[in-house]
């Protein structure tokens, strides 16, 4: 077969054996949905969950898909850290010294965190925002950067999507949406907290090869059908 094929190349050779996986075809094809369709999706997986869980992986999607926080940010929230009346989470981005800034909350995010916050009871300021399901209370009680994930991986599947989709990938989707509405490079780099706009500006190209693509695949038809109907 090729892959035998390949891999006695490889093994020949001595050079690396890569294959393209499945798995990654699936999850491109997963990601080249519309943003608020796979949000939809794992926001209705959550909802037909049980209890306090629910309410917790609804305020969890929604402030994710909202603010773009990293996994490892969003584990770190506290309930001091809600600002719920302003609408804002208050974040230590990835390599900032100290300095914490306003990440902003949709109503619908902050209607979901109020649910999730009552559901708890009272909560000291140093409670973690989102607490681990854990029946047995292990650790500080915090839901950790990999319980995030797997919380997302678990809603993907029940959900029924192609692939799972990870804490990341809602950050770069929501960084992809605000290029594709002609959001500029500042208001994306402020939006995902980077230092400076090589990232905003890579998801802008990206936006942009997107537009040249429609353009070239609407000539692509007209050729097609020269003799079409006159557009009037």
């Amino acid at each position: 077969t090729t892959l035998n094929s390949i891999a006695w190349e490889a093994f020949a050779t001595g050079s690396p054996l890569v294959v393209k996986a499945v798995r990654g075809v699936r999850r491109r094809r997963t990601l080249k949905a519309d943003r608020a369709e796979i949000v939809g999706a794992l926001l209705s997986a959550a909802r037909g969950q049980d209890g306090v869980k629910a309410l917790r992986d609804v305020a969890l999607i929604l402030t994710l898909s909202d603010t773009g926080l990293r996994r490892a940010e969003c584990a770190s929230l506290r309930v001091r850290d809600l600002d719920l009346p302003n609408r804002a989470a208050w974040v230590q981005g990835k390599g900032q010294q100290g300095e914490r800034v306003a990440a902003d909350l949709s109503a619908d995010a902050v209607a979901a965190l109020r649910a999730y916050l009552d559901a708890r009871g009272s909560l000291d300021a140093d409670a973690p925002a989102f607490a681990s399901a854990d029946p047995f209370g292990k650790g500080t009680g915090a839901l950790t950067p990999d319980g995030i994930r797997c919380v997302l991986v678990s809603l993907s599947r029940r959900a029924g999507l192609p692939s799972a989709v990870k804490p990341h990938d809602l950050r770069r989707l929501g960084a992809r949406t605000l290029a594709l509405s002609g959001a500029s490079a500042e208001s994306i780099r402020e939006w995902g907290r980077w230092s400076d706009l090589r990232m905003p500006s890579l998801y802008i190209g990206q936006a942009d090869e997107l537009a040249r693509g429609a353009v070239e695949r609407l000539a692509e038809l007209r050729r097609a059908d020269p003799d079409g109907p006159a557009v009037r």
